[in-house]
């Protein structure tokens, strides 16, 4: 007997395939950070008078932080996108990945940031995978 399809299986289609456009869109933007990440990384270890607690300085770095600022707002794009296609309340969204921002305070601090980054998005691709196979 054939089996017909059911208004949930027809939802389900469209859904994978947001989910896996959003995979390709985390896999993509943590390679992009990665690079900022070992860009801030080489800068770190050929300066010898680099210092790890080194304040940011926003006036002789102001395209990197520019460039950083890019880098949350795509994120938080894509943030956006996953909550809106698994359709989670925002608390509870929250509590599975809060939402991250760059530590302007110290060179160290970004770098740090950049890897909570890509760290969280990591966690939204599983994520993302196991709704998928559900």
């Amino acid at each position: 007997m054939k089996k017909t399809k059911s208004i949930e299986d027809k939802e389900e289609v469209p859904k994978r395939a947001e989910l896996q456009s959003i995979i390709k869109r985390l896999d993509e933007h943590c390679g992009k950070i990665k690079i900022l990440a070992d860009g801030f990384e080489a800068a770190q270890s050929k300066n010898p008078n680099f210092s790890i607690d080194q304040p940011f300085d926003s006036t002789t770095s102001s395209m990197t932080r520019t460039l950083l600022m890019g880098t949350v707002a795509t994120y938080n794009s894509i943030r956006s996108d996953l909550q809106k296609t698994v359709q989670v309340k925002s608390k509870e969204f929250e509590n599975l990945f809060p939402k991250l921002e760059i530590n302007f305070e110290t060179y160290y601090s970004v770098a740090l940031s950049l890897l909570n980054l890509i760290y969280q998005m990591q966690h939204m691709k599983i994520y993302c995978r196991r709704l998928i196979d559900s």
